[in-house]
């Protein structure tokens, strides 16, 4: 895990350096992080009840080294046991244009019969991938991970 707890224990990723790396990458290394930070919240919950204020912050620090998020709000932080972006990753299908990436990628749980698919958006500033939006698609609609729209 990269994450660690800063002297005011509280959530942190180092500052890292995404320039070159391709889309698929930048989302794996989201999936980590989001992991630990999962964890953190869930924890830091158990030990801090009604405290969101500090799992709101450190939800903004995971999204602000990954996301688009200049001039966007999103949906709340939601996290616990049953976090997203659990089993086996594959990337199903990729596309890449000039300044835009999509992914599909499936997480399989080794003790489900099903695979959970997210399509995922990229846009291409200052020589890195970052992440647009993430979308959970069964076979009627999808369902926005982040919801963000304009701030």
């Amino acid at each position: 895990m990269f994450c660690f707890l800063n002297a005011h224990s509280q959530f942190e990723l180092p500052k890292k350096d995404f320039t070159g790396m391709s889309p698929e990458a930048v989302f794996k290394g989201f999936i980590q992080d989001h992991k630990a930070w999962n964890n953190f919240a869930t924890q830091w919950d158990r030990s801090h009840k009604n405290d969101w204020a500090t799992i709101e912050k450190s939800y903004k620090h995971l999204l602000q080294q990954y996301c688009v998020t200049a001039g966007r709000t999103w949906l709340g932080a939601a996290f616990g046991d049953l976090q997203s972006f659990q089993g086996n990753i594959e990337v199903k299908n990729s596309k890449l244009k000039k300044d835009q990436a999509t992914l599909l990628v499936g997480f399989t749980k080794p003790e489900a019969t099903y695979t959970d698919v997210y399509e995922v958006l990229f846009v291409l500033a200052n020589n890195r991938w970052y992440i647009e939006e993430i979308s959970l698609i069964d076979e009627e609609e999808k369902y926005p991970f982040f919801d963000f729209k304009p701030a």
